[in-house]
């Protein structure tokens, strides 16, 4: 089981557009939404936070690049991902 990092997902040029269906991460596009993203030890390395589920709030969303960006509540920082590879990986969900 392979998964990819953030800068890996960033850099997958090929990942589809999402889509407006009931299975797309349509959520992700919406600003304001609360959401729960899985961040890995490889993804972590040089950093003092463990591996797991992280909480944080969509701030935007870039259609042209597929990018998400997030801010966290723990560090107060807006971080970028690939919303359709992310929801592909299933590491990202809607907090409830």
């Amino acid at each position: 089981n392979s998964r990819k990092t953030f800068e890996d997902l960033k850099e997958d040029e090929a990942a589809a557009k999402l889509q407006d269906s009931g299975d797309s991460p349509k959520f992700l596009t919406h600003v304001g939404t609360l959401v729960d993203v899985l961040w890995t030890e490889k993804d972590l390395e040089g950093t003092n936070w463990d591996p797991g589920w992280y909480r944080g709030e969509v701030q935007r969303y870039d259609e042209n690049d597929d990018q998400v960006f997030v801010f966290y509540f723990k560090d107060r920082a807006v971080n970028s991902l690939n919303a359709t590879g992310a929801f592909a990986d299933g590491i990202d969900r809607k907090s409830v």
